[in-house]
C-alpha cells in the first residue's frame, strides 16, 4: 500500500508542477538543451518567465531538453509578441508575429524545420 501512495504522490507534484509551468530561474541551458538547476536533468514541461510586475512575459514547451510544441512572447501589456511551433527542437508548423494592439502581422509555415509555403504580411486593415 505504502509504494502506491507514493507513486500517486509522485504522480500528484509532477502534474501539479507541470500545470504550474518551471519558473525560467530554475532551468539552465547547456549545449543547446535547457536542464532543471536543481536536479541537472532535461526539462519536460512548460517553463514560464515573467515580467517584474508579475506578467507573463514568455511560456515556452520543452521535452527532453528540447523545444516541443508551443512558445508564446508576450508584450508588458499582456497582448501576443509571436507564437511559435517546433517538433524535436526544429521550427514545424505555423509560426505568427502580432503587433503592439494583438493584431497578426506575419504568418509563415514550417515542416522539418524549414520555411514551407507561403510567408503572409498582414496590413493594420
Amino acid at each position: 500500500m505504502k509504494p502506491l501512495l507514493f507513486l500517486a504522490s509522485v504522480f500528484l507534484v509532477s502534474a501539479y508542477s507541470y500545470a504550474q509551468g518551471i519558473p525560467e530561474n530554475r532551468t539552465v541551458i547547456r549545449d543547446d538543451l535547457i536542464y532543471h538547476q536543481e536536479t541537472n536533468e532535461l526539462v519536460t514541461g512548460t517553463v514560464e518567465k515573467f515580467y517584474d510586475n508579475g506578467e507573463l512575459e514568455e511560456r515556452t514547451t520543452y521535452k527532453d531538453g528540447k523545444r516541443e510544441g508551443l512558445w508564446e512572447y508576450f508584450r508588458r501589456n499582456g497582448q501576443p509578441m509571436f507564437r511559435q511551433n517546433y517538433k524535436d527542437g526544429k521550427p514545424e508548423g505555423f509560426w505568427e508575429w502580432f503587433n503592439e494592439d494583438g493584431r497578426l502581422q506575419q504568418r509563415e509555415n514550417y515542416k522539418d524545420g524549414e520555411l514551407d509555403g507561403l510567408r503572409e504580411l498582414f496590413d493594420r486593415n
